[in-house]
This record gives C-alpha cells, structure tokens and sequence, in this order.
C-alpha cells in the first residue's frame, strides 16, 4: 500500500493528494483537489504487468514528497546527473520543451560554471556520470573543452546529441577522440517521422552519415534514443532492432521515450488522444518478436547489492528506483539476429528475479558463521575464507543457473556435446580467456543490446512516490548560494527555466521573456 502519495492537480496545478485506480485493466493516477474536485490521467495500459513490477519491489517508508526541490534534501544520492550546458538548438523540434523559443530565453553559462559543478561531483564517492544536456551540446563551440574539463576532474561524461552536426566527419572524429560516450537521438527510418516529430526531413539522412562516421572513430559504444509516438513510428521496432544487430559492434543499447503532451495543444490532435505509458512501449517492443515472449523487468529491481559488492561489480544508476519507473530488458545475439532474453530461460523472467533475491538472501545467511565468529576467525587465520565462501556462493549460484537456464539454447547442443562445451568455456574463462569472446565462440550469447524505457514525466503525471526514489538529477549553480544543487529529473521541469534565467542573468547574458513557474 503507497503513503502519502501527491500529484499535480490537472486543473489549477496545485500539490494534492494521490491515488492509484485501475479500472478497465488500467492504471490511472487520481489527484482529489479540494477547489477542482478529481482529476485523473492514464499511468498504465496494463495493469497487470503494472502490478506484477511491483511484487519485485522492496519495502519502502515514503514520506511524503512536497515537489519543493530548491529547499529539500533529496535522500537519494544521484548516480546518473544530467547538465543542462545550453538551450540552442540546431533543431527546432514541435515536442521540445528546452530550446530557446520554448524557455523565452538563452541559456550557455560560462567555462567556470562548469567548473564548479565538475569539481563538486569529482569528489563524491562513487562520481556519478554527467549527461550533457540541452537544447543541442554540439552547437556549443567549446564542447570539446567542456568534456575535457569534466575528465580531468575524474568525471565520466556523456553527451546526449541529436546527431546532426556528427555528420561532418572532421568534427565527429575530433568529439569522439575525448573518449566520450554518446547518446544519439534516432526515431526511426520514416522522413516523415522527422518531417513531423523533428521538424526537418533532411535529418534522418544526416543522422544516418553520423552514425556512419561514429562507426569509424568511436572508441566505446552508443545508445540510441527513440522517442516513441503511437500511430508514427511505433511499428518500425522490428526494424529498428535488425538495424541496431546490424551496427553491434558500436551500438549497445536503446532508450526508449513515450511521447509526452508537451507541445502547443492542437499541434498533434492524433498524438494527444491518447496517452503513451510505459507498458505500451513495452507492448510495442513485443509485438516486433512474435516467436518469443519480451520481458521487462523493474529496472530498481537490480538492487542487488551483494552481489554487486562480491563480484565487484559496477552499480546499476537504476537500482532502488520505484518499480514503475524505469523498466529494462535484454536481447541477446545468436549471431544471425536479436532474441528475447526470455529465450534462454525456462521460467518468467519475474520468476527468475525472485529466485535471485532468494538465493541472494540464503547466501548471506549462510556465509554469517563463515564471515563471523570463532569459524570465521579460524579460516582467516587459515587463508581460506575467501575460497570457503566462493564455494558457497558458486553452489547457489549455479544452483541458480541449473534450475533457470535452458543450457541447451545457451550452448547450441545436448547432451554430451552440450556438457564438453560447457565445461570448455569454463576452462577457457578460468585461464585468463575475456568472457566474451569465448561465450561469443562457443555458444549462442554473442552480444547483448540493453533496451530501457524511460518515463517521461509531465505535470500530468508526476507523482511523489516515484520521484522520492529517483536515482538520477539535473544540477546547476545556485548564483545566490554560490553551490551546486541538485533536482531530481521528475520535477526538473518544475523549475529548470527560473533556475536557468537567474544562472543567465547572473552571467551578464540576455533573458528576455523568461518563463515564470510553479513552485
């Protein structure tokens, strides 16, 4: 059961209590205002698969969000920070919210804002990763110089771009020489999705000379972008994912958007009849493998946290985030082309989640005495802690394995084949072998392509439970405070423009026209 859950009153945009409803096999968020009475918006197509992301959440004490991000300690640290380095914009999108004719105003600070803002994230431990943000970063000059800075304050920057000016193989080859990684906006292979959605026909083939030219000088590989319109471009992902096989060795993962209201209203009467969730998106992303199941899983649900720490591996920026946020889910190269994840399981992926929180769970209870107490201090003394507890963890793992994984489908064979090979690979690995170029020789798990949805919050359905555990944040300087500050995305828009004026106007810079904001 949710506590003191609050949303944005549809009609006069007050702060007001909120509730889940489903009717119709959907999930929608009331708001009760006591001027306008209840308001209400579609949050999920699909309730069932609404509520079975939540039965892999974890207990959670919610307090109660007020939306007053300029004055609240957000409890969650950030692991994914976004910069917002400029509203310009070679691209004058009729969806986009953050250029400058949207905003009222420009917005490029300084080499020192940035400074500021490199040098405080530098120190925190473990550095979170900053997405440079916009309006278009590439229309920056100095953006080679931004991402340089970053670096040099052990920062990992990433630039999300709609790809344009990459076309200019000289000016690609240069940003990708900073080792940057890059998200690049592509919509699908439609001009006529651009010609509507981006305003410029001529971008798809653009984008499609960038992706060319990344292809030649990126030194780590990209994720794709794709905002998702129903009635545009949504049956397009079958292609999009031979598209995606086709470029594996520089492309590794697709976010998808589902498109928000947030343009002039009127401007897409078929686009706003009907609101996109996350579960359509997910729905739209099966649809494109009829001969298996897509699952998607909570992203939060990867809240593992020991075995992160055991096997040393690098924290998920979605871990603990509310289960009706982000959403992920996996596709795996058999060499021809990509399969559901799915594919190589004998159970729900959901069931499979649960199996691994348990195990998890029994681990950790039984490596209690191993760890602990006059056993623990024996075998240390004995140096064989650490080989005690691998056989532990190894045995529940693989029991783990045994009892989900369809080996014949992993490994391509049965029987005695199927265990020469299984116990080849093993060996390989164990002498010094990379993983995966040995699973990519000698079993049916090439490449992996991550495929996240991400929400794409509006005043109509932001709603505090989930922004009280949002993992990721925009930053900017607070000019009056002379401090860095942090929003969580899901109320960015709440405030970013009277942020941004007051960083314009302390610069020196025109801001003229600025839009005024709730707070």
């Amino acid at each position: 059961m949710e506590v003191q859950n609050y949303g944005d009153c549809n009609s006069c945009h007050k702060r007001v209590p909120a509730r889940t409803v489903t009717r119709e096999e959907q999930v929608y968020l009331v708001k009760s205002c006591e001027d306008c009475g209840d308001t209400q918006t579609l949050i999920s197509s699909d309730a069932a698969q609404y509520f079975r992301k939540r039965s892999l959440d974890r207990p959670h004490d919610y307090r109660g969000c007020s939306f007053e991000c300029l004055s609240c300690k957000h409890p969650k640290p950030p692991q994914t920070i976004f910069l917002d380095i400029t509203n310009q914009c070679n691209l004058n999108c009729p969806i986009c919210i953050a250029n400058v004719s949207a905003m009222g105003f420009r917005y490029e600070p300084p080499m020192e804002y940035f400074e500021k803002i490199f040098s405080h994230f530098g120190q925190m431990n473990p550095r979170p990763s900053i997405q440079l943000f916009g309006g278009e970063p590439t229309v920056r000059e100095d953006l080679i110089d931004i991402i340089n800075l970053a670096w040099s304050y052990d920062v990992r920057p990433r630039v999300v771009t709609n790809g344009l000016r990459l076309a200019d193989e000289e000016y690609c080859r240069e940003l990708l020489s900073t080792g940057v990684r890059i998200l690049f906006s592509y919509d699908g292979a439609e001009v006529e999705t651009y010609r509507r959605l981006r305003n410029k026909s001529k971008a798809l083939a653009l984008k499609l000379k960038a992706l060319e030219n990344i292809r030649k000088y990126a030194k780590t590989k990209i994720t794709l972008m794709y905002v998702v319109a129903e009635g545009m471009n949504e049956n397009e992902l079958d292609t999009l994912f031979q598209f995606a096989h086709d470029r594996r060795d520089f492309i590794s993962a697709v976010d998808f958007i589902p498109i928000a209201p947030t343009w002039v209203p009127g401007r897409f009467a078929d686009l706003e009849s009907n609101r996109i969730t996350i579960e359509d998106v997910e729905r739209f992303v099966d649809r494109a493998f009829p001969n298996e199941p897509m699952e998607f899983l909570p992203a939060g649900v990867l809240d593992v946290d020991f075995f992160t720490e055991y096997f040393k591996l690098r924290r998920t920026p979605f871990a603990g985030v509310h289960p009706n946020c982000e959403s992920v889910g996996l596709l795996v190269s058999n060499g021809k082309e990509y399969v559901p994840f799915s594919h190589y399981f004998k159970k729900s992926l959901f069931d499979v989640a649960r199996h691994v929180r348990q195990t998890e769970e029994t681990i950790v209870r039984r490596l209690g005495p191993i760890t602990n107490g006059w056993l623990g201090n024996t075998l240390e003394k004995l140096g064989l802690q650490r080989a005690v507890s691998n056989v532990v963890v190894f045995a529940h793992v693989g029991n783990v394995l045994f009892r989900g994984v369809r080996l014949d489908r992993v490994l391509g064979a049965t029987g005695l084949p199927a265990v020469a090979k299984a116990l080849r690979i093993v060996t390989m690995i164990g002498c010094g072998h990379k993983t995966k170029d040995v699973m990519r020789a000698h079993s049916q798990l090439h490449t992996v392509l991550r495929v996240i949805v991400l929400p794409f919050e509006d005043d109509a359905n932001r709603e505090s439970a989930r922004l009280e555990r949002c993992a990721a944040a925009f930053a900017y300087v607070d000019p009056e405070l002379d401090k860095v500050q942090t929003i969580p995305v899901c109320a960015w828009g709440l405030h970013k423009n009277r942020m941004l004026a007051k960083v314009t106007e302390h610069y020196g810079l025109r801001t003229k026209g600025a839009h005024k904001e709730r707070t």
